[in-house]
């Protein structure tokens, strides 16, 4: 869930800004992720799929128009496809 080997929460900010959601739908994604690591601690191979449920989840109840699991999913492959060409091979 890094972008740019940051911080976690920088790659949802970024998903937050392309898709155009209301300022409500990050705060609640922040929330529940908060709640859902407190009681299920995540390896950090993990949180981006954590992060992406979340905002899922906080979208559907915040916006009138909610992405889809493929929006999120077409976002993950494209940052994973940019990460991959930055990447030299050994």
């Amino acid at each position: 869930m890094e972008a740019k080997d940051g911080h976690p929460i920088d790659w949802l900010i970024e998903v937050h800004y392309k898709f155009k959601l209301m300022p409500e739908t990050l705060f609640l994604t922040t929330n529940l992720i908060d709640h859902y690591l407190a009681i299920h601690p995540a390896e950090k191979k993990n949180l981006e799929l954590v992060g992406m449920m979340t905002m899922l989840m906080a979208s559907k109840h915040e916006e009138t128009w909610a992405p889809e699991i493929k929006d999120f999913l077409r976002m993950h492959y494209n940052r994973m496809h940019m990460k991959a060409e930055r990447c030299p091979r050994l």
